[in-house]
């Protein structure tokens, strides 16, 4: 820490001995109580604890691992100034050897590494903890700025019934017994976080306290922010089952004492169901008893408008999916185009919006395609109106009549400010112009700021409301987003900040760069072609202009297709491998020729020459080999004849 520094938080090196309590707390932020944040690493947790042991000693333990030198290096004092009085040399402290006991990976919930947690345990019997992260090729201390995640998040995310527990360890303990759970990153001490609720939302969660006071705490806190969002919260007291077990005692020291896995894990679920269903002390008949008989009537009311939403299969009308552009767009549903920056999305949106306000075919339509001019809304946030677009969209061939986008230049007053995803504003716009489609680029720009698009069903939520419009409106949305420089992953993991836009989507497009330079492709995943008509030309392709695919990009599907397969014939090693079919299934030379396609019988007929001289040449191979072992049998029944 520079001098300069040192003075602007009242620290000067050379005076600084023997603080207080109070003089250390001085120094740190968000104090409160005996926690602080660390000034160590990046801390958003109060994961510091400040208190005051024997001989009016400061003690200081960061709850993610950082060390006391670590700590005090960072508030520019030394170890030997947490102690009021200065130490005999004999009396000053030397840092404890720590010996490994495990580490422990944190992933979102599709598995990607965030940050791990090594366990250490020290000289004196005791536990410390290191975070640590990737950067680049290199692990740094710390948590690397990333959010706070359950542990074992990965494995609970599809799971409808899971475990809570204080710590990894007691995790792993019930993995082993073929049960799931997940942990808090920080113990008894974890502050709780929205995403935690959110990752738990609608699962039966069955909390298992530890034997002490902070266990306790910890398990009553975590059942009043699930309560309400999770299917069930049960809270079990592990000393009901096991009346002997040690004070801190947690679901791994039961096993330890058990010794049976099968016992405990017997016993255990026997606990779970006699367990009652967690309610805050605060009751739900304690509520509707300080409810005024005004309240509980429009309480009753909205419930009742509440049970209206639900009606029988029978009154639903059954529909067709329609299509905005066969096969591509479906409509009145949500459309996601995402890929890298400078793939064209702009282009290619831009050409969509031009066909369909004049009434032409766009890139993407068939053949026999036939439309009239329909109103379309682009809303962007990125480029520029009447510099960029309308150039664009001019080019492209559109009417622009028929094209209406906000005019943010204009709007001096803040009007457009709230026009997002899930607002009145939103609603009231689709209502008022019903347009055909309406195209958001990028969505980033109509998400309200409240929205984490990291977390966990905070986009679907946002955006559910777009598909009761497009239903009764007949508006399709088209979303354009980037995707993330992830390489190999899926397209799902591909769409940046998060998966809630794949999974909330009806199609979703993807579009990228081939290998070859200049080549571009529009990929179709699953959840598009499940729902495309059956395609009734079995003649031509569907993907390729005028129904037939080039040379290049035959040779480049076949490139793809052998890599996904470990195929490592050639192009023509194959065709090769074809025309030995034909010779061998006695095909007739003009026959071969046709399904060759060459353009001579000749041509035909020198490779049925060569495949013949290559059998020719396999057979005498065999009958070569057969005397070798003939003459090699023979010798060594003479041989054997001697004896």
């Amino acid at each position: 820490m520079s001098g300069a520094l040192n003075a602007a938080f009242g620290i000067f090196e050379k005076e600084v001995k023997n603080l207080t309590l109070d003089e250390i707390k001085a120094r740190l932020q968000n104090v409160h109580g005996g926690s602080a944040r660390c000034p160590a690493h990046e801390d958003k947790s109060n994961s510091l604890s400040v208190t005051e042991g024997k001989n009016g000693r400061v003690l200081l333990k960061c709850h993610a691992g950082c060390t006391t030198e670590e700590i005090c290096g960072a508030l520019g004092i030394t170890v030997a100034d947490l102690f009021s009085e200065p130490l005999k040399k004999e009396e000053k402290p030397r840092k404890e050897k720590r010996e490994f006991v495990a580490k422990y990976d944190y992933t979102d919930e599709n598995g990607a590494f965030l940050y791990r947690k090594t366990r250490y345990r020290t000289e004196s019997g005791g536990k410390t903890f290191v975070w640590s992260h990737k950067d680049g090729k290199e692990m740094k201390i710390g948590r690397g700025g990333a959010e706070p995640v359950l542990y074992n998040l990965w494995e609970a995310a599809d799971k409808p019934e899971l475990y809570m527990v204080e710590g990894e360890k007691d995790v792993e303990t019930l993995r082993r017994m073929g049960l799931t759970a997940v942990s808090v990153p920080d113990g008894a001490a974890s502050k709780w976080h929205g995403n935690f609720t959110a990752a738990l939302e609608s699962k039966r969660v069955t909390i298992i306290e530890d034997n002490d006071e902070p266990g306790k705490a910890f398990a009553e806190r975590a059942a009043q922010a699930l309560f309400g969002h999770a299917a069930e919260v049960k809270i079990l007291d592990l000393t009901q089952e096991w009346t002997d077990l040690k004070p801190h005692g947690d679901i791994s020291d039961v096993v330890d004492m058990e010794g049976s896995k099968k016992d405990v894990l017997r016993r255990l679920e026997a606990l779970q169901i006699t367990t009652p269903v967690y309610t805050p002390h605060n009751t739900e008949a304690a509520q509707d008893a300080a409810q005024s008989p005004e309240d509980a009537a429009e309480e009753d009311a909205a419930e009742d408008a509440f049970f209206e939403c639900f009606r029988p299969l029978s009154d639903f009308d059954e529909r067709e999916a329609a299509w905005l552009i066969p096969g591509w767009v479906p409509k009145g549903q949500i459309t996601l185009l995402a890929a890298d920056g400078g793939t064209g999305k702009t282009t290619l949106w831009c050409n969509i919006v031009a066909a369909l306000s004049s009434g032409r075919k766009s890139l993407l339509d068939t053949a026999d395609t036939d439309r009239k001019p329909l109103s379309v809304a682009f809303l962007t946030t990125e480029d520029s109106v009447r510099q960029k677009l309308k150039r664009k969209l001019r080019e492209a061939g559109a009417d622009q009549t028929k094209v209406l986008t906000p005019d943010f230049l204009a709007d001096k007053e803040g009007l457009l400010r709230d026009f997002k995803f899930g607002t009145h504003k939103m609603a009231s716009f689709i209502r008022r112009f019903r347009p055909a489609l309406c195209v958001f680029d990028p969505v980033q720009g109509f998400i309200p700021p409240e929205i984490n698009m990291g977390s966990r069903n905070a986009m679907r939520d946002c955006m559910a409301p777009l598909i009761s419009l497009g239903e009764e409106y007949g508006t399709t949305f088209l979303i354009i987003c980037h995707t993330n420089k992830r390489k190999g992953a899926s397209g799902r993991d591909r769409i940046a900040d998060t998966a809630d836009l794949w999974d909330i989507a009806r199609s979703v497009l993807m579009m990228g760069y081939t290998e070859e330079a200049g080549v571009r492709y529009l990929d179709l995943p699953d959840n598009v072609i499940e729902i495309l008509p059956h395609y009734d030309d079995p003649e031509t392709f569907i993907f390729f202009p005028d129904g037939l695919p080039t040379k290049t990009e035959l040779e480049s599907g076949l490139k793809k297709y052998q890599q996904s397969h470990g195929i490592q014939s050639t192009a023509h090693q194959l065709r090769h491998a074809y025309a030995s079919m034909l010779h061998s299934a006695d095909i007739d030379v003009k026959d071969a020729q046709y399904l060759l396609g060459h353009s001579t019988v000749a041509m035909t007929q020198d490779i049925y020459t060569d495949l013949e001289d290559k059998r020719k040449q396999q057979v005498h191979n065999k009958v070569n080999r057969y005397v070798k072992r003939s003459r090699k049998l023979s010798k060594v029944l003479s041989e054997s004849d001697k004896y």
